[in-house]
């Protein structure tokens, strides 16, 4: 088996665990142990800390540069981008960079023009381009 094949077997199997298989347990969690206002709270709360994780730390301060932060806001930016699943904040930054420099034209990792369905190009550009990329 050649590395590409390797690779592309490995970035199938993590976009499987990582991004489908968290939501139906997400769902069967919530079934099979109602939550409480207390759950659904924290829930929120780290829902929203990874959401400021990845649009400030990954997404405006590694891709962007669009602001210096003291260290241990830099730290715990990345920390809390980590968790939001979405791989690694510093290669997160380089998709997003590559994704600017060849916006909607070939090699733009999630770009959804070209596909020719446009449910099928919201689907890639949203959480499909992660299947398998460079």
């Amino acid at each position: 088996m050649m590395f590409d094949e390797r690779m592309a077997k490995t970035q199938m199997g993590h976009f499987l665990v990582l991004t489908c298989l968290p939501i139906p347990m997400t769902v069967i969690a919530f079934v099979w142990f109602p939550p409480t206002v207390s759950n659904l709270i924290e829930f929120g709360l780290f829902w929203f800390l990874t959401l400021v994780g990845v649009i400030c730390g990954s997404h405006r301060l590694l891709s962007h540069k669009s602001f210096v932060p003291v260290k241990p806001l830099k730290q715990l930016l990345v920390v809390l981008a980590s968790m939001g699943g979405q791989g690694p904040p510093v290669v997160w930054a380089a998709f997003h960079r590559r994704h600017h420099q060849l916006t909607d034209k070939e090699g733009d990792p999630h770009t959804p023009a070209l596909h020719d369905m446009k449910l099928k190009g919201v689907f890639h550009a949203a959480f499909g381009w992660m299947r398998r990329h460079e």
